[in-house]
């Protein structure tokens, strides 16, 4: 992923201040986001935000100011089929199986 340089900058949102290293994480969960995403896609298995996420994108259309995680679920029988082919998929991408 590419960030524009303002992207990182500090700024204010709804009364609260984001530094740059908070912005520096959601950019770093927004690469492994991506990544996990190109996955669940190549293999068709359901994934869904939530939590804090899936209320940041409706409220705050993106993360909520002061959160610092992404959450994401998927049902039972695609998080199995996940873990089945979790060697085959760090293969793939160069990871240690």
């Amino acid at each position: 992923m590419r960030f524009g340089e303002e992207y990182f900058k500090t700024e204010e949102r709804d009364g609260f201040v984001i530094s740059e290293l908070m912005k520096k994480a959601w950019g770093a969960q927004l690469e492994v986001l991506s990544k996990i995403i190109a996955v669940c896609d190549k293999y068709n298995l359901t994934y869904y935000a939530y939590y804090g996420t899936l209320l940041g994108a409706v409220r705050h259309q993106g993360f909520i100011p002061w959160d610092d995680d992404v959450d994401i679920m998927m049902p039972r029988p695609d998080y199995d089929k996940l873990l089945a082919r979790m060697n085959e998929i760090f293969a793939e991408n160069g990871l240690p199986e």
